[in-house]
């Protein structure tokens, strides 16, 4: 019952959220497992070394190069904030949890807006790693195939 709870008030214990919330989505855990990290650690690595890479392959620096540098970097925020909004209004207003393929995100962001505050219960790594997954190829994709170090900083923004 509440034993659990007066424990962890009592600071003699520690729950895991889905010990006093009830997630969404029936079967859905709220703690970040290993493999969730392992995902997200191996996405930041990729935009790390395509940064990385980027940086690399600049020419040496002068008025022009910087330009480009910071022109890069700004399109690549505003192309993923742009891209973030359309996905977010989409998954938020089309499609249902039986819809092929994005379902399961579908249910979770039409579901984070009935309760908004649930969010705040999903650790970092549980609540990022599938975006972390989409983007990996790419990044991968990148490191591997481009050469062009302003498309290089634009990706890894």
């Amino acid at each position: 019952g509440t034993a659990p709870l007066v424990k962890a008030i009592a600071g003699t214990t520690t729950l895991k959220a889905t010990d006093y919330y009830k997630p969404l989505v029936e079967g859905d855990i709220l703690e970040s497992d290993d493999r969730q990290r392992k995902i997200v650690l191996g996405s930041y690595v990729a935009l790390a070394t395509l940064f990385v890479k980027g940086c690399v392959l600049l020419p040496d620096m002068d008025a022009i190069v910087a330009c480009k540098t910071v022109l890069a970097v700004l399109v690549g925020y505003e192309f993923a904030d742009l891209g973030s909004g359309v996905y977010h209004w989409s998954m938020d207003n089309y499609g249902t949890k039986n819809t092929p393929v994005f379902g399961t995100q579908i249910e979770a962001f039409q579901g984070h807006h009935e309760l908004p505050w649930t969010i705040t219960y999903r650790q970092v790594c549980n609540n990022i790693y599938k975006i972390c997954q989409a983007t990996f190829p790419v990044a991968m994709a990148g490191i591997v195939a481009i050469d062009d170090p302003y498309v290089l900083l634009w990706m890894s923004t």
